[in-house]
C-alpha cells in the first residue's frame, strides 16, 4: 500500500472502533481500545496475505487453499 501510513491506517480504525465492536457477537469488554485496534491491523493483514490478487479459475474462493 502506498501512500498511507500505519498510523494513519490506525485512526482510521480507532475512528470505527464503536462500530466494529458491534459487528461482533463477543464483546470483548476486557480488551482495551489500543489491544482492539491492534487486533483490527492483525486481522486484516491476515486477510490482506491471504486473498490472492489474482486466481486460477475465474470464481475461485479464496479460501480454497484451506481443507477443511
Amino acid at each position: 500500500m502506498t501512500g498511507v501510513s500505519t498510523e494513519d491506517l490506525i485512526a482510521a480504525i480507532a475512528k470505527k472502533e464503536t462500530r466494529l465492536r458491534n459487528c461482533y457477537a463477543e464483546t470483548f469488554e476486557k480488551l482495551a481500545s489500543e489491544e482492539f485496534v491492534k487486533m483490527m491491523m492483525m486481522d486484516g493483514s491476515f486477510i490482506h496475505e491471504i486473498t490472492p490478487t489474482t486466481f486460477d479459475a475465474p470464481h475461485s474462493s479464496p479460501l480454497s487453499m484451506f481443507s477443511f
